[in-house]
């Protein structure tokens, strides 16, 4: 443990030093650093194993620095909150029907920093604060000792860089354990998020957290009015470039117009594939996000765009299936990828048409052994992953 502020006080205070110290004081860190890395490749090196799953899938791992974006409005600090309330209730959540999961390493203590910048203090952060714990089990007036909390909001956007700094500062000198902080939102923590030196002075901040002080965080930041997945700013790109994970939340559009469903997409993942991807509701009874009842080829063939010309009909689909399941079920991905190969189409149309088939009624074709059969989805004996299969008919189709 340093001494509480150390090297992390220089980058964030800036503190003021003549220029021969400055060169001085580089060139030590780089030297201490050199020997630092030196001694850990003596040794095998052990990479830690990622703090959240969702449904067995890694998706946020300890010492990164991780984005949650999106539009106004798409729930982004909602899907911030369910990563809150899994740290403070380890193992299957209560009242999450995300899948989402904290697993913490064996022996290790955390402490959750939640730090809001937008909602104001006499009602919208208290209930974000009640709903975190209530989902986690905890009533009202229980207060985790593992959960802190405050707001930047009444601070000017000047103050904020160095109020954020002195609050990571004061927890982490008084803590042996790790950090996870959630920032929402991240570019309320700067003067102006195209400001060059802003962004790359708040980037620094998160980075020596991540890097000297053994903390985690999770920002919130909002994309680009009309974009798709760029976040805002100067700021957002750089925290794009240099986050580990980056989650879009948004609304899922058919024929133009916005529907109810929302898609959370893994865009990055750096331990992992990105284009994760799950689907979720808001339960007006709760007042949170359950999961919704959907999967990614149900949603693609619901937002396909109307008019499109075929470029395979049903029975041209139909009339490869047989051959191309032959020896067993497949992933989705794997048997739209062989099916687009087949028809030299995109994988995206091959996911379209093979929705398009299972549902009932839609189609028919004998199998390899001469029985009727439809095309049917099922779920792999483990892991999240979905299965197509030919499955006989019971009843013969008129």
């Amino acid at each position: 443990m340093t001494d509480g502020l150390g090297s992390f006080a220089k980058v964030l205070a800036g503190a003021a030093e003549s220029p021969q110290q400055k060169a001085a004081s580089r060139l030590a860190s780089l030297l201490a650093l050199s020997q630092q890395v030196r001694v850990a490749t003596e040794q095998p090196v052990t990479f830690r194993p990622a703090l959240f799953w969702q449904d067995d899938e890694p998706v946020i791992w300890p010492r990164t620095v991780n984005l949650i974006q999106g539009q106004t409005g798409v729930h982004k600090s909602r899907v911030a909150e369910l990563f809150g309330s899994a740290v403070l209730a380890p193992g299957a959540m209560r009242g999450d029907d995300l899948g989402l999961e904290f697993r913490p390493a064996a022996g290790e203590a955390y402490r959750l920093l939640y730090i809001d910048t937008e909602r104001n203090t006499s009602d919208q952060l208290p209930y974000a604060i009640q709903s975190l714990k209530a989902r986690a089990g905890y009533g009202f007036k229980q207060h985790p000792l593992d959960l802190d909390y405050t707001s930047l909001v009444m601070l000017p956007r000047a103050e904020r860089f160095p109020a954020l700094a002195d609050y990571l500062a004061h927890h982490r000198a008084g803590f042996e354990g790790h950090l996870l902080v959630i920032l929402d939102v991240l570019s309320d923590c700067v003067g102006d998020y195209n400001d060059v030196t802003a962004s790359l002075g708040l980037i620094d901040l998160l980075n020596v957290a991540v890097n000297e002080h053994d903390a985690t965080f999770l920002a919130v930041i909002h994309e680009n009015p009309g974009s798709t997945s760029k976040a805002r700013g100067h700021l957002g790109t750089e925290a794009s470039n240099k986050a580990s994970t980056v989650l879009q939340v948004s609304f899922v559009k058919e024929g133009g117009k916005q529907t109810d469903l929302i898609q959370l997409l893994y865009l990055k993942r750096r331990y992992a594939a990105p284009g994760l991807t799950f689907f979720a509701m808001f339960d007006e009874a709760t007042r949170g996000l359950v999961q919704a009842d959907i999967d990614l080829a149900d949603v693609q063939a619901m937002t396909k765009p109307s008019g499109a010309p075929r470029k395979a009909s049903p029975a041209t689909v139909l009339a490869l299936l047989p051959h191309l399941l032959a020896d067993k079920p497949l992933p989705a991905g794997e048997l739209a990828t062989a099916l687009a190969i087949r028809l030299s189409i995109g994988s995206r149309t091959a996911k379209t048409y093979l929705a398009e088939l299972v549902v009932p009624g839609a189609g028919y074709i004998k199998d390899n052994a001469g029985r009727l059969c439809q095309l049917s989805k099922v779920k792999a004996p483990s892991g999240p992953a979905v299965l197509y299969t030919l499955e006989p008919v019971t009843n013969t189709p008129p």
